[in-house]
């Protein structure tokens, strides 16, 4: 039933995120999820799963098809886009060991740091598509009714006139708010474990490998993932055992 993450990992990418989508891959996810769902039947625990089989148990969710549904959710959105934000913060920190050696001394914190990685590097580059109901004009574009509408969290993230010199990475940077979580009623669920997650995962990181370094030229870095996602597809590193 264990399955490697890095596994999951390419399972989702190969079924939704590729250019190029692979049928075969969301069979074996949807495996998966049947086979862990299971397990936490025999196994039940203070946990997700063990929730979200209780909800069906008691007609919150119906049936087994919506619990794979939301096992896959829970899956997809809670390790997906944390692999990304995450490989990007390291990127950049390595990049900039003096912003690196600040944030150890104690200032800037690391939620306030973590909060320029996330501008700087939006895991999660535009929204789903939108659709016009009618005829409109958004700046200096013409806009017909049922054309696609893309919002791009990336470049609202470096807007000029919300942030002062917005391509440069600062984690000393006054905090304010972004949209790499989305906003208002379509704001991410898990933005605040999100940040937990990455305040946590980065000083524990850095914390425990000390001369952790790049192994490659930062331009030599491949970005993959794309459109909608955005992050390192690998992040060759050096550290002493």
């Amino acid at each position: 039933m264990r399955k490697d993450p890095a596994r999951c990992f390419d399972l989702f990418y190969r079924t939704g995120l590729a250019r190029t989508t692979d049928p075969t891959c969301f069979e074996e996810l949807v495996e998966y999820a049947d086979e862990l769902a299971d397990y936490k039947r025999s196994h039940p625990g203070d946990d997700i799963g063990t929730l979200l089989l209780r909800s069906v148990d008691s007609g919150q969710l119906q049936g087994q098809r919506e619990l794979r549904s939301m096992i896959l959710s829970v899956l997809g959105a809670g390790h997906v886009t944390t692999v990304q934000s995450v490989g990007c913060a390291v990127l950049r920190l390595l990049e900039n060991p003096d912003q690196l050696a600040s944030i150890f001394a104690g200032s800037p914190s690391w939620a306030q740091s973590v909060n320029e990685m996330l501008r700087y590097d939006s895991p999660i580059q535009a929204t789903v598509n939108r659709y016009a109901t009618e005829d409109m004009r958004i700046g200096e574009v013409d806009v017909a009714k049922g054309d696609v509408v893309l919002i791009s969290i990336a470049a609202a993230n470096r807007d000029p006139e919300r942030f002062e010199d917005p391509e440069r990475f600062d984690v000393t940077r006054p905090s304010r708010s972004n949209l790499a979580f989305g906003h208002g009623t379509h704001l991410c669920l898990g933005a605040h474990l999100a940040r937990i997650e990455g305040e946590v995962a980065l000083e524990m990181l850095f914390r425990q490998l000390k001369d952790l370094r790049l192994a490659i030229d930062p331009a030599e870095v491949v970005w993959s993932y794309g459109p909608m996602l955005r992050g390192p597809r690998e992040l060759p590193v050096t550290f002493s055992r």
